[in-house]
């Protein structure tokens, strides 16, 4: 049986040919996925890591992804970042203050796309999600099956309380407490995804947090289901996307994929594009209803 796996060709997304633009565009995909479990590596074994320094490294990731794409910015991606631009004057202006964070994390979405714009293929997002889920499977199982040696590896609890400084005074602190604080569901909740086989143990795995963990999954379900090509791949991605939603004890995940999955089946593919109107539609309707009922 072994010998008839490995004599099996490798999926073509593993197989294609990779470009220099492209292995960096692959290194700062990686990069930005797994620093932060690096960096929770270092802070368990070396030194504490302060808020400084994770943002230094980021200013790095996304750095390096603006080197990229800086040459040609798109039409339509200019008028977003004008939008979201206005967008963020107008709160400045209504709060009196200016909200940092969500000026970084409207940045990020919109490097992260006009990354996609410029460089972005099938193949090359097949090769990222693989080797991420990959990556994300072997360090969840490690978790599992040895936590005690993990903890050692990876105190995410400390790491963030050394990120944040959130809880440095003791305040938040539980005696023993090693992993995050949603690493475990309390008693009376319990697991909803094989409890007989995790226990109240929810894995992070890569995102050290299993809600972070959870949502990724959904992207890859979402991709592995709407990807058009080589059949095998899709199925090791949504494989992986369901092992990972079991690892975390993703609720969220569990009904996104149960809904994703009828969406696919019921839809024809192209149909649901329009799907990307959803969140809008969601948004005008409370927007609506607030305006009439309060």
């Amino acid at each position: 049986m072994s010998a008839l796996l490995w004599s099996r060709p490798l999926p073509a997304a593993l197989q294609a040919h990779t470009s220099s633009s492209e292995r960096a565009v692959l290194a700062l995909l990686l990069a930005s996925v797994l620093y932060q479990s690096l960096l929770c590596m270092v802070n368990t074994l070396l030194f504490a890591i302060n808020p400084t320094l994770v943002a230094l490294v980021e200013a790095l990731i996304y750095g390096g992804v603006l080197l990229l794409v800086y040459r040609r910015l798109p039409l339509g991606l200019a008028l977003l970042a004008l939008l979201a631009l206005v967008n963020l004057l107008s709160l400045t202006v209504l709060r009196g203050l200016l909200d940092a964070k969500s000026v970084r994390d409207i940045l990020i979405i919109l490097l992260f796309f006009w990354l996609g714009l410029r460089h972005g293929s099938a193949a090359l997002v097949d090769k990222v999600l693989l080797l991420v889920v990959g990556v994300a499977l072997l360090l969840g199982l490690f978790e599992w099956l040895a936590l005690e040696w993990y903890i050692r590896v990876f105190h995410t609890f400390s790491y963030f309380v050394n990120q944040s400084g959130i809880g440095r005074d003791g305040g938040a602190i539980f005696s023993g407490q090693a992993l995050t604080l949603n690493g475990f569901r309390p008693d009376g909740i319990g697991r909803t995804i094989l409890p007989w086989l995790f226990g109240p143990h929810r894995i992070s795995s890569i995102f050290l947090e299993p809600v972070s963990l959870g949502n990724f999954s959904v992207i890859v379900l979402i991709w592995a289901l709407c990807r058009e090509g080589e059949r095998r791949v899709g199925l090791l991605l949504a494989a992986g996307a369901a092992m990972l939603i079991a690892l975390s004890d993703s609720r969220f995940g569990l009904a996104m994929s149960a809904m994703l999955i009828a969406l696919r089946l019921l839809l024809p593919l192209r149909a649901t594009a329009l799907l990307a109107l959803a969140p809008w539609a969601m948004m005008a309707a409370v927007y609506i209803y607030s305006n009439c009922f309060f």
